[in-house]
């Protein structure tokens, strides 16, 4: 079991612009039994057009795609993505990404190592702002809970590759 990490090297470049873009979405926080998000889209519909992502994967998913590719000697696909706006006390508990080969969290803001995923039963990852971290699907994680005053905001979306 191996988790992948890319360091995107244009991240400084690109980051006010997907803020800014992220900004535009509604505010729809996620609050339930075992998370509280401030804000992210979810639960928007479908059909929503999310310029963010649009702006993220004609940017800088390159460097995933050419690693995934390479890697697994297949295709890489994307099934689906969303943001998460994590502000203080915020966190996501426990839980796993079904349908998908792999899961991906790219930290678009991120103050420090204590806000990076845990995953359970695994050492500590290191990652900073501008990492993507890429793990399988089925392995247990969570996002810790935000003790800081700083925001933290990921991207993630989920991939399957096909020969």
């Amino acid at each position: 079991m191996k988790i992948h990490q890319i360091s995107l090297k244009n991240h400084k470049k690109h980051k006010t612009a997907l803020l800014d873009l992220i900004d535009q979405c509604p505010n729809v926080p996620i609050s339930g039994k075992g998370e509280t998000v401030d804000k992210s889209d979810w639960f928007l519909n479908q059909g929503y057009e999310r310029h963010y992502w649009n702006y993220f994967a004609n940017n800088l998913l390159e460097p995933f795609y050419t690693k995934m590719n390479k890697t697994y000697k297949g295709s890489t696909q994307i099934k689906n993505y969303w943001f998460h706006q994590y502000t203080t006390k915020d966190y996501y508990g426990w839980h796993t990404h079904p349908d998908s080969h792999f899961s991906s969290v790219y930290y678009l803001e991120l103050s420090g190592q204590e806000l990076v995923t845990e995953f359970k039963d695994l050492p500590t990852i290191k990652a900073k702002e501008g990492d993507i971290i890429t793990f399988p699907a089925y392995l247990i994680h969570k996002s810790p809970i935000n003790l800081t005053k700083t925001r933290k905001t990921v991207i993630v979306f989920n991939s399957s590759i096909w020969p």
